[in-house]
């Protein structure tokens, strides 16, 4: 979240910034909220909707058991809830326009003005101490057909043959 604000605040002039709700790589959903307060930004996640008008962003979210709204003036943060959307598919034009007119910038630590004590796995405030990948377990696919009745005496049947019950 750190280097995120650092590279944001060196490309500057923005209005919204928007970003995924969580990451892959540990679900702890705090990097929009960091990156928000490290900007000192006005942040909302969980967003389904979003609309601009009369300079104002509006914004719906979407919690277990309620739908709520909000106004943020420019510039906020936002973070999309997973699955809200199905993103549009982009034109092949526009992706090669994209790759020849925007080059990529690399940054250095140096270039961002880091502080080393901030990044890497010693400004880190977590460490992964161990990562397990939970083994495929083949599966049983059995279709019982014919009389409901008859059906689940020989579902019961099976899930008391296999120990399930």
């Amino acid at each position: 979240s750190y280097v995120l604000s650092k590279a944001i605040e060196k490309i500057g002039d923005y209005d919204l910034i928007i970003m995924g709700h969580e990451t892959i790589d540990s679900s702890t959903a705090h990097i929009g909220a960091q990156v928000a307060s490290w900007l000192n930004l006005p942040y909302i996640y969980y967003v389904t909707r979003l609309d601009y008008r009369d300079g104002s962003f509006y914004i719906e979210r979407e919690l277990e058991d309620s739908i709520e709204r909000y106004r943020l003036t420019k510039p906020c943060l936002i973070a999309i809830k997973m699955y809200s959307r199905i993103p549009r598919h982009v034109k092949l034009e526009y992706k090669l326009r994209t790759i020849f007119d925007s080059p990529i910038k690399i940054w250095t630590n140096d270039d961002l003005g880091l502080d080393p004590n901030c990044i890497g796995l010693r400004g880190s405030p977590t460490v992964v101490s161990k990562v397990d990948f939970t083994p495929k377990v083949p599966r049983k696919n059995i279709v019982f057909e014919g009389d409901v009745r008859e059906s689940v005496r020989k579902l019961v049947k099976s899930l008391i043959d296999e120990g399930v019950i």
